[in-house]
């Protein structure tokens, strides 16, 4: 957590959705709040997932699936997930929810806009959701 490293409020980016060479796959764990990884590392927690397997017959939640097309990057941009054929999802916001089952560990709390956190995009969509840290965090991890 260096001074200058870039940090992002939306789940995936586009050069998640251009992973040709290594496949990183799309997963989900747990049964709400979902779990929502990529490459088996988590990357939010979810309340609904539209794909869930009471809602969708094919969706299997044991299995990763490939990206289709590269990620709009900014919440709620759309994100293409092959199932059967390709179908979109929106691209969810980062949020830890304490009472999933899996979480990553540690989550590191980033200080708030403006006290160390400065938004630098300026996307006519994504507006505040790409920011740098301005100074380093000290928290032991």
């Amino acid at each position: 957590c260096d001074a200058g490293s870039r940090w992002r409020s939306y789940t995936f980016s586009r050069n998640d959705g251009y992973n040709y060479w290594n496949k990183l796959k799309i997963g989900l764990e747990g049964d709400g709040p979902y779990v929502i990884t990529l490459g088996g590392h988590a990357r939010t927690t979810v309340t609904e997932f539209p794909w869930a397997r009471e809602k969708h017959p094919v969706f299997d939640q044991s299995r990763g699936y490939d990206f289709c097309d590269r990620p709009e990057e900014w919440i709620n941009g759309t994100v293409k997930m092959r199932v059967k054929t390709c179908e979109s999802l929106k691209n969810p916001p980062i949020y830890f929810d304490t009472s999933a089952t899996i979480l990553p560990n540690p989550v590191v709390p980033l200080p708030a806009i403006g006290d160390g956190l400065e938004v630098i995009d300026t996307h006519m969509k994504a507006t505040g959701q790409e920011f740098i840290l301005v100074n380093g965090l000290d928290d032991d991890v």
